[in-house]
């Protein structure tokens, strides 16, 4: 099985799931699940409930881990978590991803799944100006 994992800075996890409900539906939400680095958390927290996730999974999962800022407590913290699993981390967490992966999620590896994503990713942040 093959899971997406939100982690981010307080609600924002949660934030996109009700986004990805609305958009795709509840069924879709469902394989997305958050990981949020609240106020008062400290990273071992966060690495404990990670733990807790994993509890019931199996060696052979895989984990898409979606965070919201490279090298940050949410991050860092993931990547202690889930080290020891077959996970890919793609940092800059934005909801036109989160849905590509929802669509795409059993078609491909790991790894080209995770390269898909990324140049989605930059595709998808585009300057917009209307002159009026």
């Amino acid at each position: 099985m093959r899971y997406i994992l939100l982690a981010t800075h307080a609600n924002l996890a949660l934030g996109f799931i009700d986004a990805v409900k609305l958009i795709a539906g509840e069924q879709q939400a469902q394989r997305v699940f958050p990981l949020c680095m609240t106020l008062g958390k400290q990273p071992e927290d966060f690495i404990r409930e990670t733990a807790a996730f994993l509890e019931d999974k199996q060696p052979e999962d895989e984990y898409l881990i979606f965070c919201d800022l490279y090298g940050a407590s949410p991050c860092n913290s993931a990547l202690m978590g889930f080290r020891y699993t077959n996970y890919r981390v793609i940092t800059g967490v934005n909801l036109g991803v989160i849905l590509e992966a929802l669509c795409i999620i059993d078609m491909m590896s790991l790894d080209e799944l995770s390269d898909q994503l990324v140049q989605r990713g930059k595709e998808g942040i585009v300057k917009i100006h209307i002159q009026s």
